[in-house]
C-alpha cells in the first residue's frame, strides 16, 4: 500500500539557505492564539486529550468530518520572517495555496482531517527543540504513528484525501515553540516536481 506520509530529504541548496535565513526572523512576532474550545488555564490539559488515541476514536466513531474542534494555535503567515520565506520559496516551488500554524508552549491542534482541502500538501516545521510530535492515524493497520520533533527543519508530504474512509486523520502538538509552512498543490504532477526540487541539488 502507498505510504500516507513520506519524510523528505532537501538536498536544494537554495532551499536550505532560506531555512538558515528564515532562521534568524521572529515567526512570532505580533502572534494572537486562537483558541477552540479552550481556555488559557486548561489548555496543557485540553491538548493532551485532543492528540490521544481515545479522542481519535470518538471522532472516527462519531462520523465526525474532521475538523479541528480542539487546539491552541496562531497564524503567523504575515510576520516579515515567514513573507520572506514564502516569496522565496514560490520560486522554487509553485505552490497553490499556503497556511501557516506557530505553537506556543503547549500548543496544539487536535486530531482532524483536514478532508474538506484535497489535494497533495508539503509540510515544512521548524522546531526550537524535541518537546514536540506530530501524529498520524493508519486505518488500514488501526495505528497511530507519532513522529517526536527534532531541532531544526523537517519536509514531509502527504495526500489529503476527502474520501471519508481514508482521510489522513492526524494532530500535533508542542511544548517548545514550533511553526509549520502547508504549501498546497491542487495538481499531482505539479507536487511531484515540487517534490523533486526539494530532493534534488
Amino acid at each position: 500500500m502507498k505510504e500516507m506520509l513520506k519524510e523528505l530529504t532537501v538536498k536544494n541548496q537554495r532551499i536550505l539557505e532560506l531555512f538558515k535565513e528564515t532562521e534568524k526572523y521572529d515567526l512570532g512576532v505580533g502572534q494572537t492564539l486562537r483558541y477552540r474550545n479552550c481556555n488559557e488555564s486548561t489548555y496543557p490539559e485540553c491538548g493532551e486529550r485532543a492528540t490521544s488515541e481515545t479522542y481519535l476514536k470518538d471522532m472516527i466513531a462519531a462520523q465526525d468530518p474532521g475538523h479541528i474542534t480542539h487546539g491552541v494555535n496562531f497564524i503567523f503567515g504575515e510576520t516579515p520572517g515567514a513573507e520572506y520565506f514564502l516569496k522565496n520559496l514560490k520560486e522554487i516551488i509553485n505552490f497553490d495555496q499556503y497556511y501557516t500554524s506557530g505553537y506556543v508552549p503547549h500548543g496544539f491542534v487536535g486530531w482532524h482531517s483536514d478532508g474538506d482541502t484535497g489535494g497533495w500538501y508539503l509540510m515544512i516545521t521548524y522546531c526550537t527543540g524535541d518537546q514536540g510530535f506530530f501524529r498520524y492515524y493508519e486505518r488500514d493497520k488501526d495505528s497511530i504513528v507519532s513522529l517526536n520533533d527534532k531541532p531544526g527543519w523537517a519536509v514531509r508530504t502527504v495526500e489529503l484525501k476527502k474520501d471519508y474512509n481514508n482521510m489522513f486523520w492526524h494532530c500535533a502538538l508542542s511544548h517548545q515553540p514550533r511553526y509549520t509552512f502547508l504549501m498546497l498543490f491542487n495538481d499531482y504532477d505539479k507536487f511531484l516536481v515540487a517534490q523533486e526540487a526539494v530532493e534534488n541539488l
